[in-house]
């Protein structure tokens, strides 16, 4: 994350415009945007909950509304077929919660703050399982609301130092 953090930095942006926009970013999202908020901005944990959650909520709608669009774009360019199939089995060998409880379920798969789940890998699950795009759409950025508090009691937890060793969470984020 630190060469992101850096670029960002040197063409002028601030410590939470970064924020905000390491929150959009599929790899990232909430699990980097509040952590680097509050350890390497040091930002208070409202505001950085607030800015990374304005950053993950901002790409929900976007996406879930050009995953059509993309998806056959894609489809016209050789090889995209391979391309769509390697992300649909991804987000498939992710979706059980979501194919058992459906949209409780991928509100739950977003809301886990683990790599390979959020707000980006929830918009495909829902694209590949077919599911109503406004219910999905809900229930993504409530998935996105539970994480955030998740990752920012998490987070206020390490930097009130009531949790030790915390090390190998803040090398996995890059901070």
């Amino acid at each position: 994350m630190q060469p992101i953090v850096d670029y960002l930095a040197s063409i002028g942006l601030s410590g939470e415009a970064i924020v905000i926009l390491v929150s959009m970013l599929p790899i990232f999202e909430l699990r980097g945007g509040i952590p680097l908020g509050v350890f390497l901005f040091k930002f208070g944990i409202i505001k950085t909950v607030l800015l990374s959650l304005t950053g993950n909520l901002a790409v929900i709608l976007p996406v879930v509304l050009l995953l059509d669009p993309v998806s056959k774009w894609i489809e016209g360019i050789n090889g995209g077929n391979n391309i769509l199939e390697k992300l649909r089995q991804k987000a498939l060998t992710k979706s059980a919660l979501v194919q058992k409880l459906e949209f409780v379920g991928l509100m739950l798969f977003v809301s886990i703050p683990l790599p390979g789940s959020g707000a980006w890998t929830g918009a495909l699950i829902y694209f590949f399982l077919k599911l109503d795009k406004k219910k999905s759409i809900v229930f993504i950025a409530l998935g996105v609301f539970i994480a955030s508090i998740a990752v920012g009691l998490l987070t206020y937890l390490i930097d009130i130092g009531i949790i030790k060793n915390a090390g190998l969470f803040l090398k996995e984020i890059g901070v």
